[in-house]
């Protein structure tokens, strides 16, 4: 299963910015491709891990701590599609 869904983060000046997201569903995970303005490209891997679920991101730099709003967006991504 594939599918491209649409999504908005708040920008550092409060403005709110448009992302797509492309969900592309595994045997046991979600692979979700993040794309925005300025090139930004990002590859996150979303598995269930008991009742939660874990968000991979491609490197630490781009959730430096677990309570972005991108990786609660991601989360309620993974509990939609997994």
């Amino acid at each position: 299963m594939k599918e491209t869904i649409q999504l908005t983060l708040a920008g550092s000046d409060g403005s709110q910015r448009w992302y797509s997201a492309q969900i592309v569903q595994k045997e046991n995970s979600i692979s979700v491709t993040v794309t925005g303005d300025k090139e930004f490209k990002e590859v996150f891997q979303i598995a269930k891990d008991g009742n939660t679920y874990k968000v991979n991101p491609p490197n630490i730099s781009t959730m430096a701590t677990g309570e972005t709003e991108l990786y609660r967006k991601l989360q309620i991504i993974g509990s939609r599609y997994l």
